[in-house]
This record gives structure tokens, C-alpha cells and sequence, in this order.
């Protein structure tokens, strides 16, 4: 069984520019936290636990789960290197006009083959609310929000 909370889960900053289709980006920082496993064995699976804050106000009311999200988070290690999709990010609770989204139960499942350290760094995301979808491009370049490392 994975141990699953290491020191070096955390959240990291992503600078993106998040734009609604037609309309010019807007610049802002979204909170990208990964929980992944401490030590895994090779060949074995397990899920990663991703959440996402973003900075910006919501411009209006938004019910309990009307806001989704995938986002693309990198893996590399063990002379390998892919991209998985985390899905199922929502928001558990209303959120009121002007508040921060944050968006939970993100996941996306790491079945590393060979030993050795894996980074898992956050990048471009898609959010979608009832009105339209926002894409949400990294600028800043991106940071490991976590690692695991495989015997």
C-alpha cells in the first residue's frame, strides 16, 4: 500500500492567462495542490489527488458543482515522461459572487514501470462553467508540485 503524504506534496502558482473564447486573456495565478504517494513499487497504481484555486473573483453566483475542470499534469522520471489528464475537479460548495474558486476530487492515475523519482508538475487547464469554457494557458513556466519516489 502507497504512503500518500509526503513533504513534497504541495501547492504551486501557476501565472496563466485564462481566456473565455472571443476575448482576450486575462492574467492571473491559479493553485495547482498534487498529493501523490511518498514510495511506490513498480508496476503498482496509484490515484493522485489534484485541487485547483484560482486567484481571480468569480464575476457572478456559482452553484455547488456547476464549475468543472481538466487539467494536464506532467510525470517525469525513471527515463519516462507523459502527460496524464486530471479529471473530475468540480466545487463542492457555492460560491458567491467575488469569491475564489476552488475547484476538489481531482485525479489521475500514475502507473510508473521502472524505479527511480517522479516529478508531477501542473500545467494548461480547462475550466467550465454552465456559461462557456475558460482556457487557461501557463505563462510563467510551471514548478514540481510533487514526487514520488519508485523502488
Amino acid at each position: 500500500m502507497p504512503e500518500t503524504h509526503g513533504a513534497d506534496n504541495g501547492s504551486v502558482g501557476l501565472e496563466v492567462a485564462c481566456a473565455i473564447p472571443g476575448e482576450e486573456p486575462q492574467h492571473s495565478v491559479n493553485y495547482i495542490t498534487v498529493t501523490a504517494p511518498d514510495t511506490l513499487a513498480a508496476g503498482e497504481k496509484a490515484e493522485l489527488r489534484v485541487t485547483l484555486q484560482s486567484k481571480a473573483a468569480t464575476p457572478r453566483d456559482l452553484a455547488a458543482r456547476e464549475v468543472t475542470a481538466e487539467l494536464k499534469l506532467t510525470v517525469e522520471g525513471g527515463g519516462e515522461s507523459t502527460v496524464l489528464t486530471v479529471t473530475g475537479l468540480t466545487n463542492p460548495q457555492d460560491i458567491p459572487l467575488g469569491g475564489q474558486v476552488l475547484l476538489e476530487s481531482g485525479t489521475a492515475t500514475f502507473n510508473p514501470s521502472r524505479a527511480g523519482t517522479y516529478t508531477f508538475t501542473p500545467g494548461d487547464h480547462v475550466v467550465v462553467t454552465s456559461d462557456h469554457p475558460v482556457d487557461c494557458t501557463v505563462t510563467g513556466g510551471s514548478a514540481v508540485a510533487a514526487r514520488t519516489e519508485v523502488r
